[in-house]
């Protein structure tokens, strides 16, 4: 219903797979993924995303995701579990070496306090910045599509991309939540501006008309609709949050 929601140059997109296709690609790559004990579940992720792409239609073109499931294995492995199981490491070295759990447990050790503090501060920012670079990573996998003979990619530089990321979560958390649309749309429009499509010589640029206040204020209105009745008005929020962020979204010819 979403892809068939989207219109391009006046032309609406078409989504051709059966429910029954779908069910049958979803169980067999689960049932995988359960077997190897979610190894493979970067391969089931590209199938699902390759299965939307490939049955998303305008006219006669379709999308077509060209991610591979290696890469986003190496990506998992690499930008997350590794860097979680080292901090998980050092958090175990620090519990073995200067008390960790049982400071933690018995506040009244006045020497212990520093210790456990250090180590809950390396402990947050580590997670933190392991999260926000592996979402960059994930999201730099996940655009990479072909539509009409062009190559559809993120042109976008790691920290650069990470600092941005950073600075919208730390905006969100201080205000308790008040300021995240604003942020998910700051970073939309980051990374939409950075978003190419190439075809030999041509080359087209995405972008977002961002009106901070009156984006604030339609977000948030379809969000407190949603709360005052109990979250019934969600279809509609759903539809018309879509569709104004859409019809802001552009590409330059």
């Amino acid at each position: 219903m979403t892809i068939e929601g989207v219109e391009f140059k006046e032309k609406v997109f078409t989504f051709g797979a059966k429910f029954g296709s779908y069910m049958s690609l979803f169980i067999s790559n689960l049932l995988l993924t359960i077997i190897t004990f979610g190894i493979y579940s970067p391969w089931f992720l590209t199938n699902m995303y390759k299965f939307f792409a490939t049955n998303a239609k305008q006219g006669e073109h379709n999308l077509e995701f060209k991610g591979k499931g290696s890469d986003l294995f190496i990506i998992i492995l690499v930008s997350l579990i590794i860097p979680m199981m080292v901090v998980g490491g050092v958090m175990f070295i620090g519990n073995l070496s200067g008390g960790f759990m049982n400071a933690l447990m018995q506040k009244e050790i006045p020497e212990m306090s520093g210790w456990v503090i250090g180590l809950l501060f390396f402990a947050i920012v580590s997670i933190i910045l392991i999260l926000v670079s592996f979402a960059y990573y994930f999201y730099k996998w996940c655009v990479n599509l072909t539509f009409k003979g062009y190559e559809i990619k993120f042109e976008t530089e790691f920290w650069p991309s990470v600092q941005q990321i950073l600075i919208q979560v730390a905006l969100s958390v201080i205000t308790l939540g008040v300021y995240s649309p604003v942020a998910s749309l700051r970073l939309f429009k980051y990374f939409a501006e950075r978003t190419v499509a190439r075809k030999d010589s041509l080359v087209k640029k995405f972008g977002y008309n961002l009106d901070t206040t009156a984006d604030f204020l339609k977000i948030w209105g379809q969000f407190l609709l949603c709360i005052v009745t109990f979250g019934i008005y969600f279809p509609w929020a759903y539809c018309k949050i879509s569709d104004y962020i859409l019809r802001k979204t552009y590409v330059e010819e």
